[in-house]
């Protein structure tokens, strides 16, 4: 049993994975979310807003592609661009952060978009989850409305 899980470890070793997966949980401990709001919207919204900062505070970049929650049917990275002078949400599917790079969702710009809210759960203080590419995913807790 014991060569067994040598040679597992040597694989891994050689094959990056045990580099990879120390290198990602790093990653992770090096972005940082903050100035995280919700604006409160009308009760009888489905949709609502959350705004806040990211910190690519590694040396590696960084892939975010995709968000999720529990307190919505869905929810999506959206930005917002003037087209035409028309106001336009348009799906974000991948942002890239490079290292020491910020990223500030805001009015207006980028921002995740819940949609199929249930007000009775975002009442209370509820978690969202980053899901970055290679590097797996981060929470942070937003306050209810």
């Amino acid at each position: 049993m014991k060569h067994v899980v040598r040679a597992f470890l040597l694989f891994s070793f050689l094959s990056g994975t045990t580099v990879s997966y120390a290198s990602n949980s790093s990653v992770l401990d090096r972005l940082k979310v903050s100035n995280v709001s919700m604006p409160q919207t009308p009760a009888v919204s489905k949709t609502a807003a959350i705004y806040l900062s990211l910190k690519n505070q590694s040396d590696q970049e960084v892939n975010l592609v995709d968000v999720e929650t529990t307190v919505a049917h869905h929810a999506m990275i959206h930005q917002s661009q003037i087209v035409d002078g028309i106001v336009k949400m348009n799906h974000v599917s991948n942002i890239t952060l490079k290292p020491g790079e910020q990223l500030d969702f805001k009015r207006g710009d980028y921002h995740i978009m819940l949609m199929g809210v249930d007000k009775e759960l975002t009442s209370k203080a509820f978690t969202v989850k980053l899901i970055f590419e290679k590097s797996g995913s981060l929470e942070f807790k937003v306050l209810g409305k």
